[in-house]
């Protein structure tokens, strides 16, 4: 007996092969936000290289400690360190994203956006 796929099977495929995509980004995302909330989630890569994420209480920003969150992504490996961080600071309710960079030879940090929010 010969089987006949139809395109209401194919579709019916596509559209469970894509809701499971969704809830298996959504999940982790979430694992990822309850684990970074408590601390933060080294992740050791061969090389002795190291990607950390986390949060913290306080901002560095201006070369001075303001008021509110800081979330942060660090990865450290072969004599270089490069952080991109989010800063929330509460007080003058802005985001910004600052991008850190250091090796042996040099050290640069960059902010890469000011955001004031509503």
């Amino acid at each position: 007996m010969r089987r006949i796929v139809t395109n209401k099977g194919i579709k019916r495929t596509v559209k469970l092969g894509c809701l499971s995509i969704v809830l298996l980004l959504c999940g982790g995302i979430s694992t990822l936000l309850l684990t970074v909330r408590s601390g933060s989630l080294d992740l050791v890569f061969p090389g002795e290289n190291v990607l950390k994420l986390g949060t913290d209480s306080f901002v560095m920003s201006n070369y001075t400690f303001q008021n509110g969150s800081t979330y942060f992504l660090d990865f450290n490996g072969n004599g270089v360190r490069n952080i991109l961080q989010v800063h929330y600071l509460s007080d003058k309710n802005t985001l910004e994203l600052v991008y850190h960079h250091a090796s042996n030879a040099e050290m640069q940090n960059h902010q890469l956006l000011t955001m004031s929010l509503p």
